[in-house]
């Protein structure tokens, strides 16, 4: 192998240890630009790194439909934690210091003043299919329809922006100190061939020399006598041999110049042999047949094999070698479209062991743009594949549980419907609308409805309440099972009648059915009760609050009015509670009048903006609905609901009962 072909193969070697995976190719060149654009910043680093919440990428005079994908690519920032913040510059006078500025390639004519003007900035200047490569930092280059990319460290490095390990995954090449070497290799083979020159020059001199010098002997010997001429022939000899002497020591100045370059030379040599031989990657070397060429000590220590226990042991071919039946294949790809392809593969080690290793192939042109050797990289991803697995069975794990999770909620819910009310039952009396909606399968909110017959047999009483348990979900369900049951026992069971007397004795209950008095549970209900009775042309209404009004429309008022309730929850601490007690408010309502019992789900929800409905927009509700039959102010309130709402989650749950009197239905 040619010293050329040794440096060329070691200079490759040093770019693709850097880089072990190219960027996956995109359909379309401004998506490929736009999604670079949108990886480089996760693998560069800037001075005031920590202290980023906006990354800005800069575009001078960036077309239309470039500006557009690149603003859709960067929707979003970084998990919506790092923001990305597209600026278009119109002109080189406009730019301003950014993170990233992207040099359209129709704008490669304005390198050297945009690079004039980022001077002082920490700004990284990508460039695409730029010549010059010593003076880009970043730069894309276009190859058979597919976007890759150089990285000049260095130049990114006289910026204050540091290049993390890292960037390796998104393919590309490091070209910070390839030019160097392309230039010292040219200017080494040179060198040699003129220091060659040089000692077959000084020799021939020296020998020159030597024979001269024997000559004025022997001359002096014969023209002892002969003193002028003797003395004109030695100035002459001294003259010549002086110019001689002159000629000598210049050429060894040169000499020692060209020595001290080679010693630098050989130092980055030395440089890159060290990269070769210490990486935990395992390179290979390969001619364009998949034969191999070259190991390094890292393949070495991952496998067990030298170079020649591969060939005797093993195959001295990659695609024998390898335990992926697709290799071969992969081979023809990469070496038809002269692009990095890779695999992952179980491998086994000399010793048995077991281990999965991703390899990445790259492919080595010639002048002619032909691929004539081919460069492997292994790396052993053993931890992260069992990591990988892991996870994998994990997540089948908590799928299964969530299966079953989910069929225990839905069970409940079907248990939760059985303690409410049917639609029937609550028709018989009244029309009437209802909006439940759970925030969760099962809600911590629910109504309860119960009808106490007279002597006659005829109903006496109607009972109803809308009732708002602490939590949501299957906690707040829990307790609204405890509600339903408790209020049935009071008034069925016990035969109370009066809303204050169900709201403090069934205070009472809970505290008891949770024993607050001993532990620290604070878990309660809001609620409004009404008892209703039918007089001959009215409605006689006794309602009683914890903390949750009643609102009713009376045609005789023509207005909404509004009972409030008193400021405490039925069970928890006596702290909470204070020593407010329940009290009833009396009220009649008549043919066709509406009354309307709430939980505080609406009202409480917010919108995009961080924004209650509120109490006022939910009166403001209700005075539109008043007029309208109870169908349409079902569908009022929905609408406002998702109005407001919007993308929003549901924060609570949500009850609404609207009742409207019929003399003709009791």
């Amino acid at each position: 192998m040619s010293f050329k072909t040794t440096f060329y193969i070691l200079l490759t070697l040093f770019a693709f240890i850097i880089n072990t995976q190219s960027i996956s190719a995109q359909t379309s060149l401004d998506k490929q630009r736009a999604k670079l654009l949108y990886d480089l910043p996760i693998y560069l680093r800037w001075e005031n790194d920590d202290e980023i919440e906006v990354i800005k990428i800069g575009v001078l005079n960036g077309s239309p439909s470039f500006l557009n994908t690149l603003r859709e690519v960067t929707k979003g920032g970084y998990d919506n934690i790092i923001l990305i913040d597209v600026i278009n510059f119109k002109s080189v006078s406009d730019i301003t210091e950014t993170h990233l500025l992207y040099l359209p390639k129709e704008q490669n004519s304005k390198f050297t003043s945009v690079k004039r003007k980022l001077l002082g900035f920490n700004t990284a200047l990508v460039s695409e299919n730029y010549s010059v490569k010593k003076d880009v930092m970043i730069n894309f280059i276009t190859r058979n329809g597919r976007l890759t990319f150089e990285i000049n460290g260095d130049n990114l490095k006289e910026a204050n922006i540091k290049v993390i390990p890292e960037i390796s995954r998104l393919g590309g090449i490091n070209i910070s100190t390839k030019a160097l070497f392309n230039e010292s290799e040219k200017s080494l083979k040179k060198e040699k061939q003129k220091v060659r020159r040089l000692q077959a020059s000084i020799a021939a001199k020296q020998k020159e020399l030597e024979e001269k010098e024997k000559e004025i002997n022997r001359q002096k010997e014969i023209l002892f006598n002969q003193n002028d001429q003797i003395v004109a022939q030695k100035e002459e000899i001294n003259k010549q041999l002086s110019e001689q002497y002159v000629a000598i020591n210049s050429q060894k100045d040169e000499i020692q110049n060209q020595a001290k370059l080679l010693e630098s030379v050989n130092t980055e040599l030395e440089k890159l042999s060290i990269v070769a031989s210490e990486t935990d990657n395992a390179v290979t070397i390969m001619d364009i047949k998949g034969n191999f060429q070259w190991i390094n000590a890292g393949f070495t220590r991952l496998y067990g094999y030298t170079l020649q226990l591969l060939r005797n042991e093993i195959d001295d071919n990659i695609v024998g070698a390898s335990s992926n039946p697709e290799v071969q294949n992969i081979l023809n790809h990469i070496i038809e479209t002269k692009q990095t392809g890779s695999y992952q593969n179980l491998s086994k080690t000399r010793n048995g062991n077991e281990i999965w290793v991703q390899t990445t192939i790259t492919p080595i042109l010639d002048e002619n743009n032909e691929v004539r050797q081919l460069i492997s990289i292994d790396t052993d991803i053993t931890t992260e594949k069992k990591s990988e697995i892991e996870i994998r069975k994990q997540k089948d794990q908590i799928e299964i549980q969530n299966e079953q999770i989910t069929s225990s909620i839905n069970y409940a819910k079907t248990i939760q419907q059985a303690i409410l009310p049917l639609a029937e039952d609550l028709e018989k009396y009244f029309e009437s609308f209802l909006i439940f909606k759970p925030r969760d399968v099962v809600s911590g909110d629910f109504y309860w409805f119960y009808e106490k017959a007279g002597k006659d047999g005829k109903p006496d009483k109607i009972f109803i309440a809308t009732v708002d348990c602490t939590g949501h979900g299957v906690p707040g369900a829990f307790m609204s099972m405890i509600g339903s049951r408790l209020l049935s026992e009071i008034v069925s069971e016990q035969n109370v009648t009066g809303p204050k007397d169900i709201l403090t004795i069934l205070d009472k209950k809970v505290k008891t059915a949770l024993r607050q008095e001993t532990t620290d549970n604070n878990d309660g209900m809001d609620m409004a009760v009404c008892v209703i009775e039918k007089e001959d042309t009215s409605y006689h209404i006794t309602y009683s609050g914890a903390k949750s009004d009643l609102y009713y429309y009376s045609h005789k008022s023509d207005d909404i009015t509004i009972l409030s309730s008193e400021r405490r929850s039925i069970g928890g601490t006596k702290q909470k509670r204070g020593n407010i007690e329940f009290t009833n408010k009396d009220f009649y309502l008549f043919e066709n009048d509406i009354m309307w019992l709430s939980t505080d789900g609406i009202i409480d929800q917010n919108n995009a903006d961080r924004k209650r409905f509120g109490t006022p927009k939910f009166i403001e509700t209700l005075k539109e609905a008043k007029d309208l039959g109870l169908k349409e102010q079902k569908r009022l309130f929905l609408n406002k609901l998702d109005e407001h709402q919007g993308l929003e989650k549901q924060r609570d749950d949500i009850t609404i009962w609207g009742i409207k009197f019929n003399l003709k239905k009791w």
